[in-house]
């Protein structure tokens, strides 16, 4: 049973305890109760709206309380550009590698010779696991069209 109705059944026994005692007339007592249903389901309808308000603004209010909101906001803008610069960075050395070992007859390092070698030192220093690294190598080899050594 919720709260809701255990108030509203508190009430009505209320009004029929007064009824029953003769302190209150039938015609008020009809007219109370449709009040205080009409006024009970006003307060019912607004306070979902009333609690989402007071959460978001205390929300609000203990976000900003001490500058923590300012702190991790640049914390977060410092690792997240600390992992973009490492990003760009490996992405710059492994096409400084795919450069190096491209044919030289081929301008600025295009269509590299790429070797099963090649592909297994690339994946040996970027996966964790064996599993990790024979699904990379085989993905790897079919993208660039390598044929395994036997």
């Amino acid at each position: 049973m919720s709260l809701a109705v255990a108030i509203g059944f508190v009430g009505i026994t209320w009004c029929a305890f007064k009824m029953a005692f003769g302190t209150e007339q039938v015609r008020k007592a009809a007219v109370d109760i449709m009040y205080k249903f009409l006024l009970f389901t006003f307060v019912m309808s607004i306070y979902p709206s009333v609690t989402n308000g007071i959460l978001d603004l205390s929300h609000t209010i203990g976000m900003h309380a001490g500058g923590g909101y300012a702190t991790l906001n640049a914390r977060f803008y410092n690792f997240r550009k600390t992992q973009e610069d490492k990003v760009d960075f490996a992405r710059n050395q492994l096409q400084r590698l795919l450069a190096s070992v491209s044919n030289p007859e081929y301008i600025n390092g295009k269509n590299a010779v790429i070797t099963e070698d090649l592909i297994k030192q690339i994946v040996s220093r970027s996966t964790f696991s064996k599993e990790d690294e024979e699904r990379m190598m085989a993905e790897l080899m079919q993208k660039y069209n390598v044929m395994p050594s036997e």
